[in-house]
Order: C-alpha cells, then sequence, then structure tokens
C-alpha cells in the first residue's frame, strides 16, 4: 500500500491552508489561483522544487511575491511553508489502517510531493516500510516513474500495490501504470480495511 502525506495521513489540506490564510488575513481566491496557475503551468517552479531541482526558499520567495501582487501588501517569504502547514494535524484513522496493514503482511509507504517543508520523520518510519519524498528521489506525481519507483522500493509490481491520495490528478497517474488507486474520501478507511480483512494479495 502506498499512501499520499498531506490530505491522506494528515485531515483535508484545505482545513491546513485555511487556518494559514486566516492567520494571516489572506484570500482564499487569491491563493488558490496562485496554486493553480502552478500546478497547471508546465514544469512550473513548484514542480521543480518537488522534484529537488530548486530550493524551498525559491519556491517560498515565488509564493509571497504572487501573493504579494495579488493583495497589493507584503507576504514575508522567510518560513512561508512552515506557517503554511502549522496547522497540519496527523490522521488517526489512517494511521490505524496503516498499522492494521503491517500486521496483515502488507509492505507499506509513504510517496508525497515535497516542497522542502519538514515532516515528522520519526513518525513516518514508525508507520511505514519506506518513506518517499519527491524531493529526494527526484520524481513527483503524477509523473508515472514516480509510482514505479515506489513499487519498486517495495519490492512489488504497480500491478500489485494500492495506492491512497486526495487529488484526482495523482489517483489517474497511478491508475496509468496498473494500480488500483483509491482518492481518499469518508468510505476510503471502510474500504481499505475489507481489502485488507478479506486477504487480498494487494500491498
Amino acid at each position: 500500500m502506498v499512501v499520499d502525506w498531506g490530505g491522506v495521513l494528515t485531515q483535508p489540506v484545505e482545513r491546513i491552508f485555511h487556518a494559514w490564510l486566516a492567520r494571516e488575513r489572506l484570500l482564499e481566491t487569491h491563493f488558490v489561483a496562485v496554486m493553480t496557475d502552478l500546478h497547471n503551468q508546465s514544469d512550473s517552479i513548484l514542480h521543480q522544487v518537488e522534484r529537488g531541482e530548486v530550493s524551498r526558499e525559491a519556491l517560498e520567495r515565488e509564493f509571497a511575491a504572487r501573493l504579494t501582487e495579488r493583495h497589493d501588501r507584503q507576504v514575508e517569504p522567510e518560513a512561508l511553508l512552515e506557517r503554511m502547514f502549522a496547522a497540519a494535524e496527523v490522521n488517526d484513522a489512517m494511521v490505524e489502517v496503516l498499522g492494521y496493514a503491517r500486521n496483515a503482511g502488507w509492505r507499506t509507504a509513504v510517496l508525497s510531493n515535497s516542497w522542502g517543508n519538514a515532516y515528522d520523520e520519526p513518525l513516518l518510519e514508525s508507520l511505514v516500510d519506506a518513506v518517499l519524498l519527491s524531493d529526494r528521489i527526484g520524481l513527483r506525481k503524477p509523473e508515472p516513474a514516480c509510482y514505479e519507483f515506489a513499487a519498486a522500493a517495495l519490492d512489488i509490481s504497480p500491478d500489485a500495490c494500492v495506492f491512497v491520495d486526495d487529488l484526482r490528478r495523482n489517483v489517474r497517474g497511478a491508475e496509468r501504470v496498473g494500480m488500483t488507486a483509491l482518492r481518499y474520501g469518508e468510505n476510503t478507511v471502510v474500504t481499505l480495511r475489507e481489502l485488507i480483512e478479506n486477504g487480498t494479495t494487494w500491498t
């Protein structure tokens, strides 16, 4: 089983960002516009940071500059990512599922598109067999090679792997390489438990 971090092993990222936006009195519509542009722009600085080609600080400066322009007031770039993710909390239900899966003999991994911000790595290493951060492996979702790398890290084929993510494009990317892919939602934990309890060979 391969799972995402933000929005799967944490509460929804929208909730995390809402808390930050409220603290800094920033408009959600402006933030969404900036993020949409960076996600949709071919090989944007966001994608480069996720592959470890550009520093976190460069992304923070880009975020701050774009938000400053839209809000017509200065947004401080220093420690911006830390502030953005300050409200992140662990999704206990998924933590329990991972433990249940490992006890049933499933191999597990976290596969996260990282912006270079801090993760609770001791926690992650206690939960899964492999911690795969995009800026370290040089691959990002939804690139096919990223999913193939994750499967190889668990010593399984992609078509023997269950993948869970909160973003549709990442789920589709996993499906394209043959993974059984679930978009995280209110029924995902129940679905995963059923797969494990039924003794499926998926890992």
